[in-house]
Formats: structure tokens, sequence, C-alpha cells
């Protein structure tokens, strides 16, 4: 099996293990678990591309064609992870929904070009784990899905980590109010 090949059809299911069992070998962690995965796209071959490599990897896909269907995916599955064009992701009903900005999913964008100044305005988003350019092989979206999974659980971790010290340093002043005369 080629690891480079490009995702242009679904993958047999007899086939070899996938570039991304390949990719990510056995370590634990984010990489290796199964994760619920969004993938929106309003081109319908792009769709099963996407699903049918993520299902083959062992994740839980979810498919959206159009913003307000993303929206409802996300509402409902709550995913780890979004794969989506970047036309879907920049829509304004993302946007009002909150969708990516209260921390539902991490996103990997799709785009058909690399235009810099919508790449550097795209990444300065919190919830932009990373970005792929088309044609997607398996090799990247295994990579970028990787990537994306640790950077969001690390993410995660951090939001945790801030939660237990606001709470500590509450504590604290409220122990120390107490003593005082």
């Amino acid at each position: 099996m080629s690891v480079n090949r490009r995702l242009h059809a679904p993958a047999p299911s007899n086939r070899a293990p996938s570039a991304w069992a390949a990719f990510v070998g056995t370590a634990p962690g984010p990489a290796t678990e199964t994760l619920r995965v969004v993938v929106a796209d309003p081109d319908l071959s792009a769709l099963a591309i996407y699903q049918a490599a993520l299902t083959q990897q062992g994740h839980v896909v979810e498919v959206a064609r159009t913003d307000s269907e993303l929206v409802e995916a996300c509402q409902m599955m709550r995913p780890d992870l979004v794969v989506s064009d970047i036309g879907l992701a920049e829509s304004d009903e993302l946007t009002t929904a909150g969708v990516f900005n209260d921390g539902l999913a991490a996103v990997i964008l799709v785009d058909d070009d690399f235009d810099l100044r919508r790449v550097e305005r795209v990444l300065a988003a919190d919830w932009v784990m990373a970005w792929l350019a088309r044609p997607v092989t398996e090799t990247a979206l295994g990579a970028a899905l990787a990537v994306a999974a640790r950077q969001s659980l690390q993410v995660r971790v951090l939001r945790a980590q801030v939660v237990e010290l606001k709470q500590a340093l509450e504590d604290r002043s409220s122990r120390s109010g107490r003593k005082r005369p």
C-alpha cells in the first residue's frame, strides 16, 4: 500500500493497515483513541472520502454538507475534532452558534488554495489546530488528526488547570480572610 496515495475513492475494507496506524504506531494517547469526528464539505465525494478514511481508522464519523448541518452535528455529537472545508468553517452561523469558540471541538480546515492572508486570519482562531490543502492524502489527514487531537487535549488540560488554580486562589483568599480578626 502506498502511504501517500491520494484520497480519491473510498478505501477497500480488506486492505493492509492504514497509513494512520503506521503513522501513530501503538503509543497510547489521543492518536490511538477512537475520536468523534464531524466532517463537513459541500462536495459529496470529499465527504465520502473523509468518512471512509476516518471510519477505517476506527473513528466515529458524522457528515455535514452545509453550515446548518455542521452546527447541528456539532451540537448533537459534541465531536473531538471537525474536519471542514474552509468555506463552511468561516460561516457566520457557526460564529453565532459558538460551535468552535466554546471549545466544542478542535478544527482541521481544508482549502483548495493557499492564500497567506486567509491562512493568517484563520489560524489566529484558538480552535484551528491544522490546515490541509487539497488534494488531501491519507497520510496528511492522519498526521493532521494526530496533531490536532494532541493539541486539543493539551488545551483541555490547560483549561482544567486554570479552573483548579482559580479555585485554589479563591480557597486561599477565603481561608486567609477568615483568620483575620
